[in-house]
């Protein structure tokens, strides 16, 4: 009997619980690929910079926040691409401040928990966490940058692409080379 539990509720479980994400992380990543290979990519993370700056991290860690709200773990494998070691960890630790796919399933049943017990609107609740989660974000990579994680951050000096559309074969292989790991 317990073999029999072992096998369904935690083998089988948690490869179904891991696979139930390949989808949404799949769509992710479909969606920047588009984004970079048209070009856009290069010119948003260009044009955050200068606003990133202010609070001590350069346009590049757009891409890794924002893919934090899709799913926390690829957002913290593409700090890889940051300029400088204290940037990528001021990234990687406000990464989780942001809600993902598997904090909403919580955040949604503790949304409908207060609107019921309060008389709050679920969706603004809800709305309101996300805006917290970015505030805190915020709040602390500022102040990482003016205590232990101060640096002065590195130029972003990049050749903007020209536009195009993406092409379908690299999308796919794009996505799929992704989707693997």
């Amino acid at each position: 009997e317990w073999v029999i539990g072992f096998l369904y509720e935690g083998v089988y479980g948690g490869v179904a619980a891991v696979l139930g994400f390949v989808p949404q992380i799949l769509i992710l990543f479909a969606f920047f690929a588009i984004l970079e290979d048209s070009g856009y990519m290069a010119r948003i993370a260009f044009v955050l910079d200068r606003i990133f700056r202010r609070f001590g991290v350069s346009g590049r860690a757009f891409l890794p926040m924002v893919m934090g709200f899709g799913c926390g773990v690829p957002a913290m494998i593409n700090t890889r691409t940051l300029a400088s070691d204290k940037e990528r960890t001021k990234t990687i630790r406000v990464i989780p401040f942001f809600t993902c796919g598997a904090k909403a399933e919580f955040l949604t049943l503790i949304a409908a928990a207060v609107a019921s017990a309060v008389g709050f609107d679920a969706g603004a609740f809800t709305f309101l966490v996300y805006l917290l989660g970015v505030v805190i974000a915020i709040a602390s990579v500022i102040l990482m940058n003016h205590t232990t994680l101060r640096e002065k951050v590195p130029p972003f000096i990049m050749e903007l692409p020209s536009y195009h559309l993406p092409q379908v074969k690299s999308l796919g292989l794009h996505v799929w080379d992704k989707g693997k790991h």
